[in-house]
């Protein structure tokens, strides 16, 4: 396992933007699928030739970029679930019955994608009983703070859900590229640096 930290980088600004998505569904009830569709994908690219491909590009991380690369005014709560992902990311891959339901299952919702498309509330609902599945059970819970009216509708909470499952699939990529929290808080600035080049870099 390589310290690699423009794939670090990567990952990270996948867990970020989906912990800003889940923000913004919750508290302010805004759904951007051009934001969600790149997180989305990466759930289903289990195989992946290399970190880039995993999002169908990077600039579909852009918004996780721009995050990691001037965090000062991320919303509190976004932070959390950032953080809270990195911890389940772990959690996860120490229950390997949770982790051969999440394989066969997301397996099991790929034969879905020949009658609906990836963003269809169908697949989304799908994804997300699969994160209930697994990822709920674990410790930290995740707790969404916003408006009450979001969880109670169905589609909202299952674009939540599915949001929070692709987060920690990238905190996998994460582990996977070499990232432990010690070497994130140590390579602090650096990560930032990376990120502002890679915003940079797809615009």
């Amino acid at each position: 396992m390589t310290n690699d930290l423009r794939g670090q980088t990567i990952a990270l600004a996948g867990v970020m933007q989906s912990a800003i998505l889940v923000d913004r569904l919750a508290k302010q009830q805004q759904y951007s699928e051009a934001a969600a569709h790149g997180l989305v994908y990466s759930i289903f690219e289990t195989d992946p030739q290399n970190i880039e491909s995993v999002y169908d590009g990077l600039s579909n991380l852009k918004v996780g970029f721009q995050a990691l690369g001037n965090p000062r005014n991320l919303p509190k709560d976004a932070m959390v679930y950032f953080t809270n992902m990195l911890k389940l990311q772990k959690r996860l891959r120490e229950h390997s019955s949770y982790l051969n339901i999440m394989g066969s299952g997301i397996e099991n919702v790929k034969g879905r994608l020949v009658h609906f498309p990836m963003m269809h509330d169908n697949i989304q609902m799908a994804l997300a009983d699969l994160y209930t599945q697994t990822i709920s059970k674990l410790s930290p819970r995740i707790y969404v703070k916003g408006d009450p009216s979001v969880a109670m509708t169905e589609s909202h909470a299952a674009k939540i859900r599915t949001l929070l499952l692709a987060g920690v699939r990238s905190g996998i990529l994460w582990h996977q590229a070499g990232g432990t929290t010690w070497n994130r808080i140590m390579q602090y600035h650096k990560i930032m640096a990376e990120a502002s080049r890679l915003t940079y870099e797809i615009e």
